[in-house]
């Protein structure tokens, strides 16, 4: 099955993506994501563009189809060697078997960079296929924690970056010294550090210029140097 991507979006930039749709794949979700006052922004876009969720709702039944069917993930062949690509723009991984199908995918994709957010973490049926995932020498892949879900055990997920989403700057006081990206829902104030961690550059309240993740490139960089940040 060759998957479908979509070759950019205005925070990504040049980035391909892929998804899922939210809420019905993402098994580790907490009310401060997809509750009542949930800050999931894909739940506002699907009730404005109904396309949008028809769009990743085909997504997913493609996929559940080709893993029924012992069908390999495939990569359409304008995605090339060098380029960065984001699985799940929306939604989560969903299920092990789903995790193994992006394993193979990526695997026989050497030359291509992949990172995701998970908060799948959380569901035990889905740690020892998540780790296998992110231990992949060409996959990036971040813990997601906010104030419901708390951190992740370290022994068990030793060596991975957390990104922690902040609903209000009540938060900051939540959000531990090692973690690699905070995210803000409010940003009418300027914080550029929360505990010496760095807020996504889009989300800071300062930015004057637009930044992109392909720009930015943070949250996937080798070894960043936090000390280097400067203070908020």
């Amino acid at each position: 099955m060759i998957i479908n991507v979509q070759p950019k979006n205005d925070k990504l930039g040049f980035i391909w993506n892929y998804s899922q749709p939210a809420k019905i794949t993402c098994g580790g979700m907490t009310e401060s994501c997809a509750g009542d006052d949930g800050v999931c922004y894909l739940i506002n876009i699907y009730a404005r563009r109904p396309n949008v969720f028809e769009s990743h709702l085909k997504n997913y039944r493609q996929a559940i189809e080709a893993m029924e069917f012992n069908e390999d993930f495939e990569l359409p062949t304008k995605v090339k060697d060098g380029d960065w690509f984001r699985t799940h723009v929306a939604g989560d991984f969903f299920v092990s078997s789903y995790v193994y199908a992006w394993i193979k995918l990526i695997n026989n994709n050497p030359n291509v960079n992949f990172f995701a957010y998970t908060r799948s973490w959380r569901m035990s049926e889905m740690v020892e296929s998540l780790k296998e995932l992110g231990s992949l020498p060409n996959m990036t892949l971040l813990l997601s924690v906010d104030k419901d879900t708390g951190y992740p055990d370290k022994d068990i997920w030793a060596g991975f970056r957390t990104a922690f989403m902040m609903v209000t700057d009540e938060d900051a006081d939540l959000v531990e010294p090692d973690t690699h990206i905070v995210f803000r829902n409010y940003r009418r104030t300027v914080k550029k550090q929360v505990n010496g961690n760095l807020v996504c550059p889009v989300e800071n309240g300062a930015s004057k210029k637009h930044t992109t993740c392909d720009k930015c490139q943070w949250c996937f960089k080798a070894n960043p140097n936090k000390t280097a940040l400067g203070g908020d």
